[in-house]
């Protein structure tokens, strides 16, 4: 959870309520005043509300909320500013997007604000400035075009904020505390990214600190140049849009900035509206409410979205702060929100049931027991793996899998789609234990799928290992000969090729016409892989194909 400050008194004039009626409205919301002192309250938000954790975006959502306003538009008028990335940026820090807003009157209160927001969109969004890192700059102090590119950390020499002498960048991480408390952002790297201006003047050394001559804001400061540079443009573009948004609602105006890529450009801040299309029949159903279309409609115009009638669908328009809008069941939170959690009257189902397990997980512990029984030991790998190990550590040159998204960790960078690979570096692992080892797992593997709304879909596996000198094709054989006359499946094997076993000594095994895994013997390549001196045999079977049972 994130816990913001903010002032009572200004939260009295902006709402028009008293304490108890802003501790109402908040815990109404969603959100718990979490305790006052004398004009500080302290408010603790949700966690996928990024926009609410500055003073402005709070009020903004709350007198929506309350009926006393509605979401405006920003407009955004092109200051004809350029960033130019250099490509040399791609293995240090390779994106960066921007914005600049002018006649701002800050005074003590707005800039310590403004300082506030940029540190918990770090440790949020940015994920403590490892994802984005956030510098706002006066823009009077700029001579455009800027130029965001990276050199050898020696080359980079300039005065750091707070600090009375000149450094170069390994000297900041070594001596400024700020350099200190991040130096583990940049360790490892040849080349430090930094901003440049046309007059040769440093900005700043992303993700560690600014310049004190172009990158201390104060209350004089009346127009600001803003750049949030990391891994992945969506994100930061989450962040720019908050801050400028921040800083329009106390009295500024956005203008957007080019920034130049080798390939290509962009303008931003990126202002996009999420559309979606929602059925009043799926919202009532999983509310268990009887409203009327209309009655949805002014109760997500409550919540800053923006819905009309269309036909018997409503259509909603998401504004670009909403961040947290993903699917339309985001969009049915948010209707009962605005209804009130406290006004949807429990009721007592009219027929009355017995809760119990999913089948397919009986099945799995079904399956176990008897993997148990043969004299297998169960194993409980991780879902999340690498490329590596999944495909390539396995002689595959393809497979499909859910990749994750700018992994910084190469050994975790997916979603295992089978298990035998897994149960492969669990085997590596144990070599120097006594032999024959006997192992299974019993587990769920993710495999990508278009048709579903996630993309993806979730399976039950079941892989057998056998390890040991007197592996050969038959130890595998008869364990799946013995699971398949205890469950009455009559499963096939037919002669088939993979690139993970050995030629001549691998099938596909079947079951009512359908190929439902494979069995054989691990190719001696494989084996080398994980270090692996003895034979390996084994199989993997899909069970929800099996049993027609899937999550």
């Amino acid at each position: 959870m994130v816990m913001i400050e903010v002032s009572y008194e200004r939260m009295r004039k902006e709402l028009g309520l008293d304490l108890e009626g802003i501790r109402k409205t908040l815990f109404d919301f969603g959100m718990e005043l979490k305790s006052v002192d004398g004009d500080n309250l302290l408010i603790e938000l949700t966690a996928e509300r990024t926009d609410l954790i500055s003073f402005q975006g709070l009020v903004r959502a709350l007198k929506c909320y309350l009926g006393k306003s509605k979401y405006k538009d920003y407009k955004v008028q092109k200051s004809g500013l350029k960033v130019y990335v250099d490509p040399k940026n791609k293995n240090v820090r390779p994106y960066t997007v921007a914005a600049v807003v002018k006649g701002l009157r800050i005074d003590e209160d707005k800039l310590k604000e403004i300082i506030w927001v940029q540190e918990k969109l770090h440790s949020t969004l940015g994920r403590n400035r490892r994802k984005a890192a956030i510098g706002v700059y006066p823009y009077d102090r700029i001579k455009g075009p800027i130029k965001f590119t990276c050199d050898k950390p020696e080359k980079i020499k300039f005065v750091p904020l707070e600090a009375d002498k000149e450094m170069n960048g390994r000297e900041i991480l070594k001596e400024h505390p700020t350099g200190v408390k991040y130096a583990h952002l940049l360790e490892g790297l040849d080349k430090y990214p930094y901003f440049i201006d046309s007059n040769g003047n440093i900005l700043s050394m992303p993700p560690i600190i600014n310049s004190q001559l172009t990158g201390k804001v104060t209350e004089d400061t009346k127009d600001v140049f803003i750049e949030v540079s990391g891994f992945d443009l969506k994100t930061l573009n989450e962040a720019l849009v908050i801050l400028v948004t921040m800083l329009a609602d106390m009295g500024g105006k956005i203008y957007s900035v080019d920034v130049v890529y080798k390939d290509k450009k962009i303008t931003t801040p990126i202002l996009e509206y999420t559309k979606f299309t929602l059925d009043p029949n799926y919202v009532n159903k999983t509310l268990g409410l009887k409203l009327t279309p209309k009655q949805m409609c002014k109760l997500l115009e409550r919540m800053m979205h923006k819905a009309t009638l269309s036909g018997k669908k409503i259509k909603v328009v998401s504004p670009p702060i909403r961040n947290d809008i993903w699917h339309p069941i985001d969009l049915v939170d948010d209707i009962a929100r605005a209804y009130g959690f406290g006004n949807i009257k429990p009721t007592v189902p009219k027929n009355d049931s017995i809760g119990e397990t999913a089948r397919i997980l009986d099945l799995k512990d079904e399956i176990s027991n008897l993997m148990v029984s043969a004299g297998y030991q169960e194993i409980i790998t991780f879902a999340l793996t690498s490329r590596k190990n999944q495909v390539e550590n396995m002689r595959l040159k393809k497979l499909p899998l859910i990749s994750i998204k700018d992994a910084q960790d190469s050994s975790v960078n997916c979603v295992r789609g089978w298990l035998i690979p897994e149960g492969m570096r669990f085997l590596e692992s144990n070599n120097n234990k006594k032999y024959p080892q006997k192992v299974f797992e019993c587990g769920f593997v993710v495999v990508p799928d278009k048709t579903k709304d996630v993309k993806s879909r979730t399976i039950l596996h079941l892989s057998c290992l056998y390890a040991g000198t007197d592996a050969d094709y038959s130890k595998a054989a008869e364990t799946l000969k013995y699971l398949s006359d205890v469950l009455g499946l009559n499963l096939k094997v037919r002669p088939s090729a993979h690139p993970s076993f050995i030629d001549g000594r691998v099938g596909d095994i079947y079951h009512k016409g359908k190929k439902v895994g494979l069995i054989g013997e691990i190719h001696p390549e494989v084996l080398s892989k994980y270090e692996l001196l003895v034979p390996v045999v084994g199989f993997e079977l899909d069970l929800s194909e099996v049993f027609g049972e899937s999550l």
